[in-house]
């Protein structure tokens, strides 16, 4: 990967997005945003795109450059000091909201806290059928080193193995060192398929959902309020002409979320997250409004 890769404003375009205003600026400014954790990282171009057209919808002038990518835990720490990235896209905590400008936007609408999970084919029967956190307690989840949602299942009594990098979480399940992977509805199925073709024994189970309140927004470094506010304004503008949840529902990351109704059937298991606070922003996400009754 180069050192610096130019996304330029070719990004607006995406779903017929195409901002004359802000193509035809003279003045641009140049931000900075960590690379793709992997080869393969359908969540990557969400944010990034969903950042363009946000920005473009501010009416602010910019272009998104990537530095190379330096692990989740690094990134913040050179976020906090002003070095290197300027703003990325996170699970919200105590630390990142203290060390850094929380963009008080939902950007999975609440729904980041839903998680499905990959599995071993051949483990299906057997993880569908659990119906406590007492049962799951028998397996090993993969996690991320620095992911909230680690501490999250740990805190509920789960056992967890953590890494961190993604395609080593992988690699420990296929090779049976741990049995499921939980990541987001909005996220499981499009991040399985990329890679599918590597561990054609791996699938994306929603019969068994964990459910903790967990938010992802956007951060920037403490020293660019500019940035951070103008994101702010245009996912809200987004908002207001319904252009978010349109983006969920369209884009390849997401849209397989679709119609919330497909997980009216599964087993959801709640949890509680300590972090979670005020500050952030929890939208409503509908699938509290769906037919199964939580097992605890």
């Amino acid at each position: 990967m180069d050192k610096v890769t130019k996304l330029g404003v070719c990004a607006t375009a995406v779903l017929g997005l195409v901002l004359p205003r802000f193509l035809n600026a003279t003045e641009v400014t140049t931000i900075f945003t960590a690379g793709p954790q992997k080869k393969e990282d359908a969540s990557h171009v969400f944010f990034v795109d969903l950042a363009t057209i946000a920005l473009a919808k501010s009416g602010g002038n910019y272009i998104i450059e990537l530095s190379p990518y330096a692990g989740q835990g690094r990134t913040i720490e050179l976020m906090a000091q002003n070095k290197t990235y300027d703003f990325l896209w996170s699970a919200s905590s105590t630390e990142r909201y203290e060390k850094l400008l929380q963009v008080k936007f939902p950007l999975f609408k609440g729904g980041l806290g839903w998680r499905g999970s990959i599995i071993r084919n051949e483990f299906s029967g057997e993880f569908s059928r659990i119906r406590s956190i007492k049962e799951l307690s028998k397996y090993v989840a993969c996690q991320g080193l620095h992911w909230p949602d680690a501490d999250i299942l740990t805190h509920a009594g789960l056992a967890v193995q953590r890494m961190e990098k993604f395609d080593d979480m992988v690699k420990m399940l296929d090779s049976k060192r741990c049995d499921y992977l939980p990541l987001s509805l909005f996220e499981g199925r499009a991040e399985l398929a990329l890679i599918q073709h590597r561990y054609p024994d791996l699938v994306f189970s929603t019969a068994l959902i964990l459910h903790y309140p967990l938010v992802m927004n956007f951060y920037v470094r403490p020293d660019y309020p500019q940035l951070a506010t103008d994101l702010l304004v245009g996912l809200k503008k987004m908002e207001t002409e319904s252009r978010v949840l349109d983006y969920l529902k369209r884009h390849t990351l997401t849209k397989s979320a679709f119609p919330l109704s497909q997980f009216e059937d599964s087993t959801i298991l709640d949890m509680e997250n300590s972090e979670f606070t005020e500050h952030q922003q929890l939208d409503n996400f509908a699938l509290h409004a769906l037919g199964p009754t939580p097992h605890n």
